[in-house]
């Protein structure tokens, strides 16, 4: 018969309760960019001029707040449908209002 759920023939295994290694360095890692890492970003988007400035900015604002499809109304002699469209990065977001740029 195996071995019961949590049981190990292994004495040289990792301790109940020890987290992976890799969990240990994501920890690792998030700590440093709210803590060290937010302050030298802070520091140094603070040098850029307006035109850095706000494409650095909207860029890091992206991962914070998603991005707003787009509607777009049609009318069919019916009603009008409204079509949502979500692009889940910003080369597709790009793409899809290139794309609807040229069929407006």
């Amino acid at each position: 018969m195996g071995l019961q759920k949590g049981q190990t023939n292994n004495k040289n295994g990792k301790p109940k309760g020890t987290k992976h290694l890799k969990t240990q360095q994501w920890e690792k890692l998030g700590e440093f960019i709210i803590g060290e890492g937010a302050e030298k970003f802070i520091e140094e988007i603070k040098m850029l001029d307006d035109v850095d400035y706000i494409n650095a900015y909207t860029k890091v604002l992206s991962y914070f707040k998603p991005q707003l499809a787009r509607t777009i109304l049609t009318d069919e002699r019916k009603q009008i449908k409204p079509t949502v469209i979500i692009a889940s990065n910003q080369k597709e977001l790009k793409e899809l209002n290139a794309f609807l740029d040229e069929t407006d």
